[in-house]
């Protein structure tokens, strides 16, 4: 008690301020602090025990003090679900929801004291948990991203490559043209998967995080949007991974061009109705059937609309498409 008693003296004659305009409250302000320390040292000395038990409380005080302010961050950042750095009366009513720490409280208000944070035991009906709006928005943008990335993959590599990965495995492998599409399927897929992981991996680290809690994890709603997510997102990547085929020409299409670019022998870019004529004669007509001068020219005249007496690329097709329709109707009449 005394040793207390001491120490507060010190404390409140440490703490009077020391006026210059007055030497008479220095000279005692000096004598009280001189003679508090011989007081103090005075009954240190007779209780050394004492020394220890003060040190003891003041770092039991100052550790209980950086305790609580980590607990207020934890439970601060628990509870603020949308991340904006404030928590609303919904965010404190779906924390404490889940938390049920019951009354034990600290001085802090709701948040609970160490004893109570280390041995609350898991609240009966968390698995209720509802997830915020834009938690499950957060969540969802995360699921769709890597889905769509595989997606293009899948579709992309098979449409670029199918007939090079077909070629490679139908003639080096001898397999079937479906074994070799189920072995190219296989390549997309595995180049899908890991490049998806990899922007999974960065989407975590630029997007915002949704922040759930194991409880809501498990909630039918985020189930839910995480399902829809991939299947809008793969969906989605599968549409993207098909459009090179706007810009690349089919099968028959480019044995077409083949045979156009042959027919031009002078390779001035379009066929005229001398080179035409002469291939088909040469050729014996390329569709099987013949027909005479005044037909080809007649067709040609009709499909040169610019009258160049040239046939683009383009009008070629269409002559081929107007011969083949000749020659099928010739085969059904005979």
């Amino acid at each position: 008690m005394f040793l207390t008693t001491n120490m507060k003296a010190l404390g409140r004659t440490a703490a009077t301020p020391l006026r210059s305009s007055s030497r008479l409250n220095a000279w005692r302000a000096a004598s009280n602090l001189s003679a508090a320390v011989d007081e103090t040292i005075k009954n240190l000395r007779a209780h050394p025990m004492l020394l220890a038990q003060v040190l003891k409380q003041g770092d039991e005080s100052i550790r209980q003090a950086v305790l609580n302010k980590e607990l207020i961050a934890t439970a601060f950042r628990e509870a603020d679900t949308d991340g904006d750095g404030t928590i609303s009366a919904s965010e404190q009513t779906a924390y404490l929801k889940v938390r049920r720490y019951g009354n034990s409280f600290s001085e802090y208000g709701n948040i609970p004291t160490p004893s109570t944070a280390t041995a609350a035991p898991a609240a009966k009906g968390t698995e209720d948990a509802e997830p915020t709006p834009l938690q499950l928005r957060r969540y969802s943008l995360l699921q769709f991203l890597p889905f769509v990335v595989f997606g293009i993959l899948d579709n992309g590599i098979m449409v670029i490559a199918g007939n090079q990965i077909d070629d490679m495995f139908g003639v080096m492998l001898g397999l079937s043209t479906m074994a070799s599409a189920g072995l190219g399927n296989l390549i997309s897929d595995v180049v899908g998967v890991r490049a998806a992981g990899s922007v999974e991996d960065g989407a975590e680290r630029v997007l915002p995080d949704p922040r759930l809690t194991e409880a809501q994890a498990q909630n039918p709603k985020v189930r839910f949007v995480s399902n829809y997510a991939k299947i809008v997102g793969i969906s989605l990547g599968c549409l993207i991974g098909l459009t090179p085929l706007l810009f690349m020409e089919d099968e028959d299409t480019r044995q077409l061009r083949k045979l156009y670019e042959a027919i031009d022998t002078n390779k001035d870019g379009g066929v005229s109705l001398g080179e035409l004529e002469n291939t088909l004669s040469t050729l014996g007509s390329s569709f099987d059937v013949s027909f005479s001068r005044a037909t080809i020219e007649k067709i040609f005249d009709e499909i040169d609309s610019d009258r160049s007496k040239l046939l683009s690329f383009d009008e070629f097709k269409a002559f081929a498409m107007r011969w083949k329709t000749l020659e099928n109707e010739l085969v059904k009449k005979s």
